[in-house]
């Protein structure tokens, strides 16, 4: 059924349209894997990396600050595959130290980089492969939720193009994989509903199984899911409801294991999620970073500088971008059924209050982080879908200007979207890796030199990130801090002071986030007391060169 009416739609399509949508799937699909290399390899990143090599990284720490003198190769060897090391492994040391993660995505990777090997662009190229799957599963979900093939093109165009998905699909986390659990389940929900046959109510209960084996916010979606079955049947107990709330609980005792490992191992997850409760921010600073939420699915200009005029219109554009998200929702709430609207509605917004709620009653920044709303994303992507493929030439409006109109509201927004994936294409840092933007050009410098020693007490995702851009000539004096563990953390504020050893033609000290304490400590200590020459490139206080 879905072939023929996928083939039927196509054929259906004028020949410009054809175009259009040929042309952004050849280009997100070029966004997606152009350069995988090319972004700094980030904190988080790194951290992907020594899960599939199958270390703890309360191991590969307590190696490091034993042996103190090292090299980048020694770094490295927690960030490759290693053969002696299995799945398995890699499992454990999510459970022990970032049970937060569920293990899905991790898996995968470690099998995916025992095939193709652990290279920065072996590991993102898999995240790419999970976006691109994504395409035909939207598809066939717009058919399944609009019942219109149109939608599905529509939709289709938008995601090839977004600035948000190609950061993504470019990064070794498993924010494309939850993308395409959430499709997946999301599918099989609505089929089911349609369906009603205990076939098809398996199939959902399997898929919320993966999803939430994917992401631990998959629950989110699927409290989403509950909240959409209770209003689509006016909260009756229908037979749609004990179904959905049947499948709903059967995924949730298969997750039960790793969920009981959360549980168990509560001070751990405090402890690696505390950034999120630590730093405060303003309502006004969080309201202009939820108004970056709501346009940067669509545009994203990253931190580029513009002249004054190029930026009042980037500026107004982002604000077209928001005003037009609202007018779809509204345009959605207003012409659809509940059956529709409900579903984009709560795919929307229960994922963001849920982490909303937190923020404002105890403080945090969770949802600051952008990367904890792939589904309200995907919600965006389906209020503008709907907006467009209901006023395009294939769906016809009702007055021609009106066509002309919504063509040119389309072919703006895809601009927007292409215009955005070139910068970010051809740009070696953005936002979404800011903890790490500085590591090149501090190790370019680095680099230089002819028998270079780097000292540092970083954290050892810092040291990790650092090591991709570092020549083999350069050795390391360490004491790196512990993230997920215990070991030197109290030492944190205390600065690493070792006697610097002969033979090295430059001395350089690293520690890219260090605090006024550390700092005042440092220059009073010795050896490196009125020794530190900062290092100004546009990164102070990142790197220091020992006179």
């Amino acid at each position: 059924m879905y072939q023929n009416k996928f083939v039927q739609s196509w054929s259906w399509l004028s020949a410009s349209w054809k175009f259009v949508i040929i042309t952004c799937l050849v280009l997100g699909i070029f966004f997606r894997f152009v350069n995988p290399d090319g972004k700094v390899y980030q904190y988080d990143e790194t951290f992907t990396s020594l899960r599939i090599s199958g270390y703890t990284e309360t191991e590969a720490v307590q190696a490091l600050t034993d042996a103190q003198l090292v090299t980048v190769a020694d770094l490295q060897k927690y960030q490759m595959p290693n053969s002696e090391r299995s799945v398995v492994d890699t499992v454990k040391g999510l459970a022990i130290e970032e049970p937060q993660l569920t293990p899905l995505y991790f898996g995968l990777t470690q099998f995916w980089t025992s095939l193709f090997g652990g290279s920065v662009a072996s590991v993102r190229t898999l995240t790419a492969i999970f976006s691109v799957l994504a395409f035909p599963l939207l598809w066939w979900f717009c058919l399944e939720l609009f019942g219109s093939p149109t939608a599905g093109w529509v939709a289709i165009v938008l995601l090839a193009v977004s600035p948000f998905q190609i950061l993504y699909a470019q990064e070794a986390r498993p924010q494309s994989l939850w993308l395409v659990t959430t499709l997946i389940s999301s599918l099989c929900l609505l089929r089911a509903m349609r369906l009603q046959t205990p076939r098809s109510w398996i199939f959902y209960g399997l898929s919320s199984i993966v999803a939430l084996y994917s992401f631990l916010f998959a629950g989110l979606v699927v409290i989403a899911h509950g909240i959409y079955v209770l209003i689509v049947e006016r909260f009756r107990p229908t037979k749609t409801v004990l179904m959905a709330g049947l499948a709903i609980g059967v995924s949730v005792l298969a997750f039960l294991p790793w969920l009981l490992a959360i549980l168990s191992n509560m001070e751990q997850v405090n402890v690696v999620t505390n950034w999120a409760i630590r730093d405060r921010m303003t309502l006004s600073t969080m309201v202009k970073v939820w108004l970056h939420h709501a346009s940067v699915s669509l545009i994203d200009w990253g931190t580029f500088t513009f002249a004054k005029p190029i930026r009042l219109v980037l500026s107004l554009l982002g604000w077209g971008v928001r005003l037009l998200l609202v007018y779809a929702f509204y345009v959605l709430c207003r012409k659809t059924p509940s059956r529709i609207w409900a579903f984009v509605v709560t795919l929307t917004v229960i994922p963001f209050v849920c982490l909303l709620l937190p923020d404002l009653i105890s403080g945090g920044t969770r949802t600051t982080a952008m990367r904890y709303f792939v589904p309200m994303y995907l919600g965006f992507n389906l209020a503008i879908t709907y907006l467009l493929s209901r006023n395009l030439e294939i769906a016809p409006p009702p007055s021609v200007l009106q066509q002309r109109l919504w063509r040119g509201v389309t072919i703006a927004l895809v601009s927007c979207g292409v215009l955005s994936c070139v910068l970010i294409a051809q740009s070696d840092r953005w936002w979404s890796k800011m903890i790490s933007n500085n590591n090149p050009a501090a190790a370019q410098l680095i680099n230089r030199s002819e028998r270079p020693l780097v000292i540092s007490d970083a954290s050892s995702g810092d040291l990790f990130s650092l090591s991709y851009y570092l020549d083999p000539k350069v050795k390391l004096l360490i004491r790196p801090q512990c993230y997920t563990c215990h070991i030197n953390r109290d030492l944190a504020d205390i600065p690493f002071t070792p006697e610097i050893p002969t033979g090295y033609s430059d001395v350089f000290y690293y520690q890219p986030r260090p605090t006024e304490p550390w700092l005042d400590r440092l220059k009073q200590s010795k050896p490196f007391a009125n020794r530190m020459k900062t290092v100004s490139e546009g990164f102070d206080n990142w790197l220091w060169k020992v006179k």
